[in-house]
């Protein structure tokens, strides 16, 4: 059995379809258990984390260099700084009494179950973050002294007519940022009609896609057309590429 926290980690629905599947599997409950406290906190704000209840942690804050917190595993006191998304699993997994077990599961249907665990995480509500207080008083700005406009014109391009164009700025590409996923996607009918292979729910009403249990936080932001034989999705920016992936995934068996 999962650990009640979970309700509020992924939502009523989603803790539900992961509860059948604990139940259905031992090894495959040691794999969740971990997988979904990841999940939770990789869709976490930064502040404070609010511990929802039976969690066994007692505080859990969350920066730029990890978590940090502090629990209680067996009547001793333990606490951990700038961890990892892991590590923190680790501790929550022993601290609730569990232990994580080999799963002899294809690496294929674990990635599809693990993108759907980030999709529920990711669509559960969130509680609001405290902000970090800064311990530093900011000094009040002297005032300025007043600037004469500039009044450069914008740089140009020459062309051959002799008519002069601004020059365009390229954005510049920030390393570890992925562009937004606006490629649409082309899916027969026939494979419209295939249901998800975590909650068994079809995922398409009237070639619309209405999404599962696991997708439907997301079926509003996109859209479908339809031709003769073919269905073609177009997605909004809140659709990340993760998502897009594991919608291939389920429709597509992978590819």
């Amino acid at each position: 059995m999962l650990p009640k926290f979970f309700n509020s980690v992924l939502g009523s629905s989603g803790f539900a379809v992961m509860q059948n599947l604990a139940k259905a599997s031992v090894e495959l409950e040691s794999y969740l258990s971990p997988r979904i406290i990841v999940g939770w906190l990789r869709h976490s704000l930064y502040g404070r984390i609010v511990v929802p209840t039976e969690c066994p942690l007692t505080k859990l804050n969350k920066s730029g260099y990890g978590y940090s917190g502090a629990t209680n595993i067996d009547g001793v006191d333990y606490s951990f700084s700038n961890s990892s998304e892991e590590h923190v699993a680790a501790v929550i997994t022993i601290a609730l009494g569990k232990s994580v077990e080999p799963v002899d599961v294809k690496d294929i249907d674990l990635a599809r179950l693990a993108k759907t665990i980030d999709l529920l995480c990711k669509a559960a509500p969130k509680a609001p973050a405290n902000q970090y207080q800064h311990t530093v008083t900011a000094q009040p700005l002297q005032p300025e002294e007043p600037k004469q406009p500039d009044l450069n014109q914008p740089a140009t391009n020459k062309t051959k007519n002799n008519i002069t164009k601004p020059i365009k700025s390229k954005i510049p590409k920030i390393p570890g940022v992925r562009p937004l996923v606006q490629k649409p996607i082309k899916i027969t009918k026939s494979e419209s009609l295939k249901k998800c292979d975590v909650c068994g729910q079809q995922m398409f009403l009237d070639n619309v896609f209405v999404g599962c249990i696991c997708f439907s936080p997301l079926a509003k932001n996109c859209k479908c057309t339809v031709d003769k034989d073919n269905i073609t999705i177009t997605f909004d920016e809140e659709w990340d590429d993760d998502s897009v992936l594991a919608l291939v995934g389920v429709l597509k068996d992978g590819r």
